[in-house]
């Protein structure tokens, strides 16, 4: 047993580390802001469940990967002027995260460069909103900025060839409650689905 740890080790301090050191990329792409309403109020269309806010977003990103298994990165993301029935909403998340990659170049030399990625950390999610129209009394009436620090995690795959890269990810960021006037006035999370260019220093 002793001797097959060794020799994983070896393995991985010849090879896993070659694949090591900084990166960061630049990415795009479109996000789903779930917005549920609280304290039995309703939107300005008289709706009482969830609405999706559809937004295009964009992302800056750098991190670190210690070998081919585990890596650590800040993210910045933004989604633009998503629209609900009665305002419209804005998200910056910032967040830090620690990756576990299945680096497929272990098992094949025809997938070197592939892997999958899993990720988790803690954010800090900032929703803006605009254009508010208020028609009925117990509709919504949020204020102009909400915020929290939130649980994020996502997956994605990722190639790299030579220096470069590409991404496609999923992020979660978790839930944020907006109160206003004493009471909670809608609740939201996000889905964000980007692809991205990377360069690895």
């Amino acid at each position: 047993m002793r001797v097959l740890l060794f020799i994983v080790t070896i393995i991985c301090l010849g090879n896993c580390y070659a694949t090591g050191g900084f990166y960061a990329g630049i990415g795009a792409g479109y996000s789903s802001i779930i917005n549920i309403p609280q304290s039995g109020l309703s939107f300005a269309n008289g709706s009482t469940g969830s609405q999706e806010t559809p937004a295009f977003t964009t992302a800056l990103y750098g991190g670190y990967n210690f070998n081919q298994i585990v890596g650590v990165q800040v993210d910045y993301n933004i989604a633009f002027n998503g629209q609900v029935s009665g305002y419209s909403i804005n998200q910056q998340l910032f967040d830090a995260a620690v990756l576990l990659h299945l680096p497929f170049g272990i098992f094949t030399d025809t997938l070197k460069g592939f892997s999958l990625y899993a990720k988790g950390g803690i954010g800090y999610s900032n929703y803006d909103f605009d254009g508010q129209l208020i028609t009925c009394t117990t509709c919504i009436n949020l204020p102009s900025s909400t915020y929290a620090f939130i649980p994020v995690y996502g997956l994605g795959a990722e190639y790299s060839f030579s220096s470069l890269g590409i991404r496609a990810e999923w992020d979660y960021s978790g839930n944020v409650i907006a109160p206003n006037f004493g009471s909670n006035q809608v609740q939201l999370n996000s889905n964000m689905y980007l692809l991205s260019i990377l360069y690895h220093f």
